[in-house]
């Protein structure tokens, strides 16, 4: 694929990000440019009207103005649509990483010869019928707007994306199975699973000179706070672990609309001496964190399928403990590469806790299955790999493949 230009469009993007598109978009980013494919990423920042920066021979990441009031993506959008247009024109693959911070593209390059690539991060119905079941007690208008208000729109752009992509891709087989029940065939055809991943060039980077215990005995939690996450539910329900650990420290990682809440559960029921809300890190501290982290636990009742936070602990030989999901069944195995338990269950989920940290070589075992399989099964280095051949397919898809259109 001599020559081959790709177009990445996120408006999240480190450092100006809030999750795991981010993530995902700056590893496909490296990943790419590592193979030599000519990669640009057009993505947001908060701070002055953005520039470009030449990385390295096969990577240049172009910042454009982000508005910091919500819906952020659509304002992303509205704002650069000119540019981003310009920017795009000397590529061969738009990829929208972000589907609904790229929407414009689609519909200008709908009939152009570029290839039209989509990542389909999470279902907004599925969402939205996650959140109405829910308890009252973890309603914040932040979710409310988040997973309601926003349903309308998030899901109208989506379409209008996945109606005219030439490929989308998908990373986990739960929402494609949700897809498969939602979408239309002339949608769901077009889609390829391909999972989530790590770039361990970049963990082991972060981790190699520091250790991979503390000296306290904690816990780690981190995710975007928002009730989905099951974080209140988690700390309703975890003083017995403190009773039976008093020495064990909780520490929560992120940021959301639940985070006020958050602090009164902790007040309330008198957590204070052994939990701490830490905010939003970067994540290069965030994995430093997680790698000196005793145990991790992700009490999350909704995810794609293999979700980067999961993914990054067990890169950082932690094996996470979470519930018995569908979705976390399609890459981690109980009692091999992670602890499950029974699903919605804070009381199981706590005595998974509680077992990891009682038993030091089961741990230790566990974390050291995690690692070997992530590395071997959700590593960049192949994946990326993958994004080529789906690039290629798309390209195929516009009446011939880049080297032929080049020569026309």
């Amino acid at each position: 694929m001599s020559g081959l230009k790709v177009a990445l469009i996120s408006h999240e993007f480190p450092p100006f990000t809030l999750g795991g598109i981010g993530t995902h978009c700056h590893s496909l980013a490296y990943s790419l440019s590592a193979k030599g494919i000519e990669t640009k990423v057009i993505c947001g920042t908060t701070t002055g009207s953005g520039g470009k920066t030449k990385v390295n021979n096969f990577l240049e990441i172009v910042r454009l103005p982000c508005p910091s009031f919500p819906p952020k993506y659509f304002w992303f959008q509205l704002l650069n649509a000119k540019v981003m247009t310009s920017l795009v024109s000397d590529c061969d693959v738009i990829h929208g990483v972000n589907p609904t911070a790229s929407f414009g593209i689609a519909l200008t390059h709908e009939f152009s010869d570029r290839a039209l690539v989509t990542t389909h991060h999470s279902n907004s119905l599925q969402m939205l019928k996650m959140f109405t079941q829910m308890p009252p007690s973890e309603f914040t208008l932040g979710d409310f707007s988040e997973n309601f208000l926003s349903y309308p729109l998030d899901d109208f752009l989506e379409r209008l994306w996945f109606k005219r992509a030439d490929r989308i891709v998908v990373p986990g087989t739960s929402t494609f199975e949700f897809m498969t029940r939602t979408y239309p065939r002339s949608i769901t055809e077009k889609v390829s699973i391909v999972y989530n991943g790590i770039n361990f060039e970049r963990i082991d980077e972060l981790t190699r000179d520091h250790p991979n215990v503390g000296s306290e005995m904690s816990v780690v939690c981190f995710c975007r706070l928002i009730s989905l996450k099951g974080v209140a539910q988690f700390l309703r329900g975890s003083k017995s672990l403190f009773s039976e650990f008093p020495a064990v420290h909780l520490k929560i990682f992120g940021s959301g609309p639940l985070y006020p809440k958050l602090k009164r559960i902790i007040q309330k029921n008198g957590l204070t001496k052994n939990v701490t809300l830490m905010g939003y890190v970067p994540n290069t501290e965030l994995i430093r964190q997680v790698n000196l982290a005793t145990v991790v636990v992700l009490p999350t009742f909704l995810e794609v399928g293999p979700f980067i936070s999961a993914l990054e602990a067990m890169a950082c030989r932690k094996a996470p403990v979470l519930f018995n999901f569908s979705f976390n069944r399609e890459f981690v195995t109980h009692m091999e590469t992670g602890v499950m338990a029974k699903p919605g269950d804070i009381i199981d989920l706590v005595s998974k806790i509680k077992l990891l940290l009682s038993n030091d070589d089961l741990r230790m075992k566990l974390g050291e299955n995690a690692y070997q399989y992530v590395r071997e099964n959700h590593n960049w280095t192949t994946l990326a790999s993958k994004y080529v051949e789906i690039y290629k397919e798309a390209l195929s898809g516009k009446g011939g493949s880049h080297e032929s259109r080049q020569r026309l």
